[in-house]
């Protein structure tokens, strides 16, 4: 045996086995998880590189952690594994882990298209004034009527640009300023926001977070300006800043529904054209153009109809969303459990 060789197996022999927090009933007497050479698990499957600056064996790999990754190396690192019947347990365990999230991720999926085609028919096409399917109540009830956003909505405000003073969210007894992330999902995300700390900031906050209005952002990236989402509640210790504007309705009118043509491909994709500016990373659009936009919308009866509908789907959809999360989470903290940790191990 050579010297490299005692010297790889005397380091080897130094390190205690390993013992996972979890295990199978039928594995908990078993001897602990060893390390070992990665290749004892795994061959490698050489090709011959025709890059003259590398070795001829030499075959590499791209890792998005670590850039270009040689596979000779990676070969030959250790990993800590039990035995093969245990081995194929956990595997299978987390293989059904799998199964059951790509069975969830599909039907999150067939329910976003699902909605989107139902949109499409709920919705007039171009150079259409009725959609091609209405609810039954609805069937006589006449063309849809094109008209300006500011016969929906009473004004769009702005809050004001403020010195945060930290970039963590608010806690519910602090206040805060909204991130125009908060909006750019097409769902109201409260958490995305900053705390102020300071209080001559503080007294300059104007515009709370109320609910039943639309939020929708003036200035940002030309794929994110004019991203807008509905807030179903307010959060009395959120408020606006200067990017952001909210939309106030006018009596009569389900926002909701506004929420829905503006919030879609087709009206993003409008708002989108809407945006100025001289500078290609930042654009943005004026409150007059958004006040002319034009939105197409039968009666109020029919708008809520139809903003019903729509939301039970999307309440729906993150229902199912949410399990997915959670089943990931779940996938996680699984392994971390019965996959031993070098820094916190039970030796045997």
């Amino acid at each position: 045996m050579s010297s490299k060789t005692k010297t790889t197996t005397t380091k080897a022999e130094t390190i205690p086995s390993l013992v996972p927090k979890l295990r199978f009933p039928e594995f908990r007497g078993s001897e602990g998880w060893h390390v070992m050479k990665l290749n004892a698990l795994l061959y490698e499957a050489k090709h011959r590189n025709r890059t003259l600056e590398l070795g001829p064996s030499d075959v590499l790999s791209v890792s998005g952690e670590y850039g270009c990754v040689n596979n000779a190396d990676v070969i030959k690192g250790g990993i800590c594994a039990p035995k093969l019947p245990e081995q194929q347990k956990i595997a299978e365990c987390l293989s059904s882990v799998d199964v059951l999230m790509a069975a969830q991720a599909r039907k999150v999926d067939t329910l976003k298209t699902h909605k989107s085609g139902l949109m499409q028919q709920l919705f007039p096409r171009e150079g259409e004034t009725q959609p091609r399917l209405r609810f039954p109540e609805f069937q006589n009830a006449g063309e849809w009527v094109e008209s300006p956003l500011s016969k929906f909505i009473l004004s769009l405000d702005a809050g004001v640009s403020v010195n945060s003073g930290d970039s963590r969210p608010a806690s519910k007894t602090e206040f805060g300023v909204l991130k125009t992330s908060a909006i750019t999902k097409g769902q109201f995300e409260p958490e995305e926001n900053k705390v102020v700390l300071a209080k001559d900031e503080l007294s300059r906050l104007r515009e709370p977070v109320t609910g039943g209005t639309i939020i929708m952002c003036r200035k940002n990236t030309p794929s994110l300006v004019g991203s807008n989402a509905y807030v179903e509640s307010s959060h009395e210790n959120l408020f606006l800043p200067d990017l952001l504007w909210a939309a106030k309705p006018r009596e009569g009118v389900s926002m909701r529904f506004l929420a829905f043509i503006l919030g879609s491909d087709k009206g993003r994709a409008a708002l989108t054209k809407l945006a100025k500016g001289s500078s290609a990373s930042m654009s943005n659009i004026t409150k007059p153009e958004v006040l002319a936009f034009s939105v197409m919308a039968p009666l109020p009866a029919e708008q809520q109809r139809i903003a019903s509908c729509l939301t039970s789907l999307d309440d729906l959809i993150t229902a199912r969303t949410q399990k997915l999360e959670a089943l990931k989470t779940h996938k996680k903290g699984l392994m971390q459990q019965l996959f031993p940790s070098p820094d916190e191990h039970t030796t045997l």
